[in-house]
C-alpha cells in the first residue's frame, strides 16, 4: 500500500474521495462557558479531506450547544458515508457516546476516532468504545488513507499510527508514524466550515478583555477598531522540547515549525476573510525558536502589519530576554502569557519545569519593563514539597512582581502526562476509563487528585486565602477605602463559600456586555459562564443506560 507521507496522495487519482461525504462531529466542551475557540485540529482535517475531493460537513456542537435528542433530529436530516470525531481528554465520554449511538443507528457507516483523548489514552478508546479506527498523534497524513480502506473494505494494516478492528473484531494496532516534517503541505484550515464570526464575537466579548497597551496601539495607528476587537486565534508551530510533567505533549517534543512567510500568508488570508487584525498565538511555546521570533518580528514591521497580536498560551521563561521583547513590542505583540507554576525551587524540580526561580522572575520583569500586559499568571500548588511556606514565597513574589491575576490549581494528572503516570504508579489511579469518565467537561481545577500528602481542606483552604490576599493587596494600594470594603466583604462570602470577587466582576462584565453587545451568558453572577452542564450530564445518563449488559472489556491490543 502506498502510504501518504508528503501528501503526494493528492496527485494519485485512485485515492481521491471525490463524492464521498464526510460528518465530522466536534464534541461540546467546557460547557460551562461561552464557545470560545473553533475545533483547530477537525478544521485541519477537513481541509485536507476536502483537497482530497470529499464533501465535509462540521456539526459543531460545541458552538450549536445541542441536546442529545436533538443532535438525533439534526443526523436524521444529513446523508454521510463515515464519520469522524475527537477531542480533549475531557471529552472522552461524549466521544464513546457517539460510538455508541452510531453503531446501534447507523451500523453500515464507519466510524474514526482521532486528537489527544485517543493519543493519551490509545487503548481505553480502543478497547472500551465501539470506532472502527482509533488515530494516533497527527491525523492529516493518514486520514484519507483510512476513509479509503474503510470504504472499500481493504486492508488498514499498512497505515502506520492507527489502531483498528479486523474482520474478527480483534484490535490491531499498526507501526508507529513519525512526525509531520513540513506543515506547509497542509491547507489553511476549513475555517468555512464553522461559525467563525460566533467564536470571534464569543472570543471578545468573554476572553479577550481590552487592556491598556492594545488600546494605546489602536489609538497612536488609529486601527479599525472593529477589526481590532475581532481576535482570532492562529498557530506557526507545533511541539514542545521540554518535560514539565503536568503537561500533555499533544505533538511530543519535536518542534516542527512552519515558514514566517507561510505565517504570514495566513495571516493575511485570515485579515481578508475574516476582517481583522487581531491575531493569538497558540503555539505550546511561541518562543521556542529565537531566530524565527526576531524574522517574524522584522517581517511585520517592513511590511508595515498594523497588527494587535498575542501570545496565548505562553512564553517560556528562560527562553526571554530583553532585545526580543522589546522587537517584538515593536511589532505589534501587546499582550502575552509567560509560564510561571511556582516561585519555590523545591516545586519546580517536583514539576520538572528545568527552570529555577531567579530565571521565571527575570523573565516576568523584562516582559512588564518592556511594556507588554502580562495576561496571566498561573500556578499549580499542590506538589509533595507544597505547602504554608511555598505559598508564602508565592505571594511574597506575586506583590514584588506586580502579578495581581494570580490565579492557583491543584495539578491534575491527565492521561498522557507523567504526573498521570506517577498517579497510576503510587496507587492513587486505578482505573483509567473510570479517571476519563470523572473529566468529563472538568477544568483542571474541578476534578482534584491530591498528590500532595496534605489533606484537600488545606490546599483549598491555603489556595483562596493566596488568591484573596494578592488581590486585595493591590486593590487596597491603589483604591485604599474601596479595598478596605472589599476585605470585609470577601471574609463574609468566605464564611458562606462564596468569592466577592466573582460575583462583582460578574455583575460588572455582564452587565457591560449587555450594554455593548445586547447579550448575556446563562449566569449572570460569573464573568463568561453559560449554563449548560445539562448536555453533559444527559450524556452520561445515555451511556449508563446503554451500557448495561454491554461487554466492551474483552477486546485487548494484538
Amino acid at each position: 500500500m502506498n502510504v501518504a507521507k508528503d501528501f503526494k496522495l493528492f496527485d494519485q487519482s485512485d485515492r481521491m474521495l471525490g463524492g464521498v461525504n464526510v460528518l465530522l462531529i466536534y464534541p461540546p466542551v467546557r460547557l460551562t462557558q461561552q464557545p470560545l475557540y473553533p475545533p483547530f485540529g477537525l478544521l485541519s482535517i477537513a481541509s485536507v479531506l476536502e483537497k482530497a475531493g470529499a464533501k465535509v460537513e462540521i456539526l459543531d456542537l460545541n458552538i450549536r450547544r445541542l441536546t442529545f435528542s436533538e443532535l438525533k433530529v439534526e443526523l436524521a436530516g444529513r446523508t454521510f458515508d463515515v464519520m469522524g470525531t475527537g477531542g480533549m481528554a475531557t471529552v472522552y465520554y461524549y466521544m464513546k457516546l457517539l460510538a455508541e449511538y452510531f453503531k446501534k443507528e447507523y451500523p453500515q457507516v464507519p466510524i474514526i476516532a482521532g486528537g489527544t483523548a485517543c493519543s493519551g489514552s490509545p487503548a481505553v478508546v480502543a478497547e472500551r468504545t465501539k470506532f472502527d479506527v482509533t488515530v494516533l498523534g497527527e491525523g492529516e497524513p493518514v486520514i484519507i488513507d483510512v476513509i479509503h480502506a474503510l470504504l472499500n473494505k481493504s486492508s488498514l494494516s499498512e497505515v502506520p499510527g492507527i489502531i483498528y478492528k479486523d474482520k474478527s473484531g480483534n484490535l490491531i494496532r499498526t507501526a508507529e508514524r513519525p512526525r509531520m516534517a513540513n506543515l506547509e503541505e497542509l491547507p489553511f484550515p476549513a475555517y468555512h466550515l464553522v461559525d467563525m464570526d460566533k467564536y470571534i464575537a464569543n472570543s471578545n466579548i468573554y476572553k479577550i478583555k481590552k487592556n491598556k497597551v492594545s488600546e494605546a496601539r489602536i489609538t497612536a495607528l488609529n486601527l479599525d477598531r472593529t477589526k481590532a476587537n475581532r481576535p482570532i486565534m492562529i498557530f506557526s508551530k507545533r511541539g514542545c522540547p521540554f518535560g514539565c510533567n503536568f503537561c500533555y505533549r499533544n505533538f511530543g517534543r519535536k518542534v516542527v515549525g512552519m515558514s514566517v512567510q507561510h505565517t504570514l500568508d495566513h495571516m493575511a488570508f485570515l485579515e481578508k476573510k475574516y476582517n481583522t487584525i487581531n491575531f493569538i498565538f497558540g503555539d505550546e511555546i511561541f518562543n521556542v525558536d529565537r531566530n524565527w521570533v526576531m524574522e517574524f518580528c522584522e517581517a511585520i514591521i517592513s511590511e508595515k502589519r498594523n497588527y494587535i497580536l498575542n501570545v496565548g498560551n505562553g512564553l517560556r521563561a528562560n527562553l526571554v530576554d530583553q532585545e526580543m521583547m522589546l522587537k517584538m513590542k515593536e511589532a505589534g505583540f501587546c499582550s502575552v502569557a509567560v509560564g510561571i507554576e511556582s516561585f519555590y525551587e523545591p516545586t519546580l524540580k517536583d514539576m520538572l519545569k528545568g527552570q529555577s526561580t531567579e530565571v521565571i522572575a527575570q523573565a516576568v520583569k523584562v516582559i512588564k519593563s518592556s511594556g507588554f500586559h502580562l495576561s496571566s499568571a498561573q500556578f499549580l500548588f499542590g506538589y509533595p514539597s507544597d505547602g504554608p511556606e511555598s505559598m508564602a514565597i508565592n505571594v511574597r513574589m506575586c506583590k514584588e512582581l506586580g502579578l495581581k491575576n494570580a490565579g492557583f490549581s491543584i495539578p491534575c494528572p491527565y492521561p498522557g502526562t507523567l504526573l498521570y503516570e506517577k498517579a497510576l504508579k503510587e496507587g492513587y489511579l486505578h482505573d483509567e476509563e473510570g479517571w476519563l469518565m470523572e473529566l468529563a467537561d472538568k477544568d483542571i481545577s474541578d476534578r482534584i487528585i491530591n498528590m500532595s500528602g496534605k489533606p484537600d481542606k488545606e490546599l483549598k483552604k491555603l489556595i483562596w486565602e493566596a488568591e484573596d490576599e494578592i488581590k486585595l493587596f493591590f486593590i487596597r494600594k491603589d483604591f485604599p477605602i474601596l479595598g478596605s470594603a472589599l476585605t470585609i466583604l470577601q471574609k463574609i462570602g468566605r464564611k458562606m463559600n462564596v468569592s466577592s470577587f466573582d460575583v462583582l466582576k460578574g455583575i460588572k462584565d455582564n452587565g457591560k456586555n449587555l450594554l455593548l453587545h445586547g447579550r448575556l451568558p446563562g449566569r449572570m453572577l460569573k464573568s463568561g459562564s453559560a449554563n449548560h452542564i445539562h448536555i453533559r450530564d444527559e450524556a452520561l445518563d445515555l451511556l449508563k443506560n446503554w451500557e448495561s449488559g454491554t461487554d466492551l472489556v474483552n477486546h485487548r491490543i494484538n
